[in-house]
């Protein structure tokens, strides 16, 4: 899936970006790409996980969500 990249480097909020090692849809380098390329961005990756991270690792990705936006005054 193409990108605007040069889009996604103005972003002036935070991100956080999510990705299971075993994802066979969208590879991991993905996220590193997106993570090197936005500036707010944070990145947290699953082990032993595939392109459901929600619904495969859903009590961890739940409370990795809450965190991230109680950190940044949202939750």
């Amino acid at each position: 899936m193409p990108l605007d990249l040069e889009v996604l480097a103005k972003l002036d909020l935070p991100v956080l970006l999510i990705h299971g090692t075993q994802d066979v849809v969208i590879p991991v380098s993905r996220t590193w790409e997106l993570l090197n390329v936005i500036p707010n961005a944070d990145a947290h990756v699953f082990s032993q996980c595939g392109h459901w991270s929600q619904v495969e690792r859903a009590t961890e990705f739940n409370r990795l969500i809450t965190e991230y936006l109680r950190a940044r005054g949202v939750a």
